[in-house]
């Protein structure tokens, strides 16, 4: 298997410069070269990680930011490379989906969650012997474990006897 390089003097792929000025991120030159463009989750992925790869246009996502401070924290929290790329999978996963999951007033919508039925990505640990969720999260394979609601009890109206049983 041939191995492509990254973000290096001489690397397959790297930083661009963009026609008018500035430059195209290499997430940005990959998205180009294998025609992905057309899928909104990978171009709404592209400007987050755009705007924290390039300084210059760190302003142009509100994302960006953030996808860099956990880049950089990253860096600081694991050594071990294939688990700092695993770990960091969901987070780029999650926030290729945010151009479905906020309305364009940044409002959360309500989802039921359990009520999806999506596909599987491959990339969370659903159905894999031995792996968990942080903090023991349940995924659709773990059965639900539901609390009954307390049923308030009806409040008399003002000024009436409370009833005796």
């Amino acid at each position: 298997m041939d191995g492509k390089s990254f973000d290096s003097p001489g690397a397959d792929y790297t930083h661009q410069p963009k026609p008018g000025g500035g430059q195209w991120c290499t997430f940005e030159i990959l998205v180009a070269d294998f025609d992905l463009g057309v899928d909104p989750s990978l171009a709404r992925l592209a400007a987050i990680v755009h705007a924290a790869d390039i300084a210059a246009d760190v302003s142009t996502d509100p994302l960006g930011p953030g996808l860099q401070a956990i880049g950089l924290g990253g860096l600081d929290t694991e050594t071990d490379d294939q688990q700092l790329l695993a770990s960091g999978m969901f987070i780029y996963d999650a926030l290729s989906l945010t151009h479905k999951a906020i309305t364009f007033d940044r409002r959360m919508p309500e989802v039921d969650y359990d009520s999806l039925d999506l596909p599987a990505t491959g990339t969370l640990p659903i159905g894999i012997p031995g792996a968990t969720r942080a903090s023991g999260a349940r995924n659709k394979q773990q059965p639900r474990q539901v609390t009954p609601r307390r049923t308030p009890r009806a409040q008399p109206p003002p000024g009436a006897a409370p009833e005796t049983s």
